[in-house]
């Protein structure tokens, strides 16, 4: 053991199991509110979504969409906010994407043997910027991300809907 303790104690256990128990509802209901906006977006035209290799498992936590391109995207985005509508645009966003995770670049990590860095089936310099990377680079760039809350009120679910419904006027 490494000086934590794991261990937990009768309240966090008593919690765990509350929320255990109400996991079937939770999932239930977010794979209702993100078929409600995926239907929405998908009646926009340029609008695809990301392949999902696991339908059963997917706990419909976020919806994943893109677009045609990275300007489009951002254009797309302005005016989902503009209507209340928020979306995280990966690319844009340093905790998700590998080219600004700058203790990756610098090969820093918390193990004071610099492992994996210094393994020596380690051969070479990898590169994490962004020429390194050009397909993921051009699909994270197009991609948003929508989180799907588990309640959401009908009146939430309209202004989604309606703010979607009135950015997609600028594509």
């Amino acid at each position: 053991m490494l000086g934590f303790n794991f261990r937990m104690n009768e309240f966090q256990g008593a919690v765990g199991l509350a929320q255990l128990r109400k996991l079937d509802y939770i999932i239930s209901e977010q794979r209702k509110n993100k078929a409600v906006v995926k239907d929405a977006l998908g009646k926009i035209s340029g609008i695809g979504f990301r392949k999902l290799f696991d339908p059963d498992g997917d706990t419909a936590t976020f919806l994943g969409f893109n677009l045609p391109d990275e300007t489009i995207t951002k254009q797309f985005q302005k005016a989902l906010q503009r209507e209340g509508v928020d979306t995280i645009l990966y690319k844009e966003n340093a905790w998700h994407y590998v080219p600004r995770w700058e203790h990756l670049i610098a090969r820093s990590t918390a193990n004071s043997k610099k492992y994996p860095f210094t393994n020596p089936m380690y051969k070479g310099k990898i590169d994490y910027d962004v020429e390194s990377i050009p397909y993921a680079e051009n699909i994270i760039g197009r991609t948003l991300f929508i989180i799907i809350p588990v309640k959401m009120p009908e009146a939430k679910m309209q202004s989604i809907i309606s703010g979607i419904e009135k950015a997609s006027k600028i594509l």
